[in-house]
């Protein structure tokens, strides 16, 4: 879903290069909000983090379901931060 330009990501949408320009400037001069989104992804990650390394965690038969599951809210995570960062 991200491209690797977060900008393309963020316009995509808009097809007048003028309003992409003005639609990242805005999403850049809201730095405050991203600021404190990253670290609430960075919460968030350390939350799945403490859960991988409960060994408690190898005593569910589904447990690779469980970390499948992980992996993809790391990814997700990952993604998500791919967009607010480098803008």
């Amino acid at each position: 879903m991200t491209s690797a330009n977060p900008h393309v990501a963020w316009s995509a949408h808009l097809n007048d290069p003028e309003k992409r320009k003005e639609f990242i400037q805005t999403i850049k001069s809201s730095r405050t909000l991203i600021e404190r989104f990253l670290v609430l992804l960075d919460q968030m990650e350390t939350t799945i983090v403490q859960d991988a390394n409960s060994l408690k965690q190898y005593d569910n038969p589904a447990w690779p379901y469980r970390q499948a599951h992980q992996n993809g809210r790391h990814s997700a995570i990952k993604q998500i931060r791919d967009l607010f960062t480098n803008l």
